[in-house]
């Protein structure tokens, strides 16, 4: 299973869709109720992981670390418990010009509680 990119294009460039709040350093965006499994569970939204490129064509040079955190403990168990498959999501950073890239998961409640107990801090 691999990272699914979402990003839109504007007039101003590359900017992440963020549920229309636009703000890419809150790591928690809204709960919602979903079906998983047949039972009616709490989903949560968060930025598991976030790092900045410096080239010419960011995307590509964004494969690496991207594989490199899929690979990691953190993304090997996000990756399996996530509800769908995790979105990466590019922007640029207006005050330093640098792409910043961020991945996107949705978690069940439970699953998101032990996220944020183990790895909160570092996303």
């Amino acid at each position: 299973m691999a990272i699914m990119a979402h990003w839109t294009r504007t007039n101003s460039g590359t900017v992440p869709i963020l549920n229309g709040v636009g703000n890419i350093y809150s790591n928690l965006y809204k709960n919602e109720y979903n079906i998983v499994e047949g039972m009616v569970v709490e989903v949560k939204t968060v930025v598991v992981h976030r790092f900045t490129v410096v080239s010419e064509d960011p995307i590509i040079a964004a494969a690496d670390p991207l594989l490199a955190w899929q690979n990691s403990d953190q993304g090997a168990w996000v990756m399996s418990h996530a509800v769908e498959v995790p979105e990466w999501r590019r922007f640029t950073e207006p005050v330093t010009y640098t792409e910043q890239f961020v991945i996107v998961a949705r978690l069940k409640a439970v699953d998101y509680t032990f996220w944020q107990l183990k790895w909160g801090s570092s996303a």
